[in-house]
């Protein structure tokens, strides 16, 4: 198994269609450490808005992060690492996000809205498609205390995988 000595949190964003789950979980799978998605933190009443393609207001997203955070620094200190898949779209939320971990790196996918609409279009999952333009205006701007990397999403998730694992696990393993 790949470990560090502290607990760390990779977060993988983007916005719906940007293929964020798939490349944590194969950077969860390579590094031998915990997946996490924050889809599973909406509520059953976010889920259902987001399928009827009504955008979340601040209040519900709040409650979202406030589950999510308190599930990631339960796992920070009990020492155990993970890799969220996150949408990542308000500056406020990611900076809860990162305080939930000591050590946290975030990765942003971008890809072109063009790209994003033929993926979702082809997509079985609760977020209605037509939510897409809605994320596009919600995404803030990342500020450069943030430590993002920004990651071209149309590079193979495969790449994208070993660019991660290359950068936070390679060097604890080659002894």
């Amino acid at each position: 198994m790949l470990t560090k000595m502290e607990p760390m949190l990779i977060n993988i964003m983007g916005v719906s269609g940007s293929g964020k789950s798939t490349l944590a979980k194969k950077v969860a799978d390579k590094a031998q450490i915990e997946y996490v998605d924050a889809d599973d933190f909406h509520s059953t009443d976010a889920k259902n808005l987001m399928a009827k393609g009504i955008g979340l207001t601040e209040e519900i997203r709040i409650a979202w992060i406030e589950r999510l955070c308190t599930f990631l620094s339960e796992k920070a200190a009990a020492n155990i690492s993970c890799v969220l898949a996150y949408s990542g779209l308000k500056q406020h939320h990611r900076a809860k996000i990162a305080a939930s971990y000591a050590y946290s790196q975030h990765y942003f996918i971008d890809l072109p809205f063009d790209v994003l609409e033929h993926r979702l279009a082809s997509r079985k999952h609760f977020f209605n498609p037509r939510l897409l333009a809605d994320q596009f205006d919600q995404l803030e701007p990342f500020d450069n205390d943030e430590n993002v990397i920004l990651l071209d999403g149309k590079r193979h998730s495969n790449a994208l995988a070993k660019q991660i694992i290359s950068k936070h696990f390679e060097s604890t393993n080659s002894n």
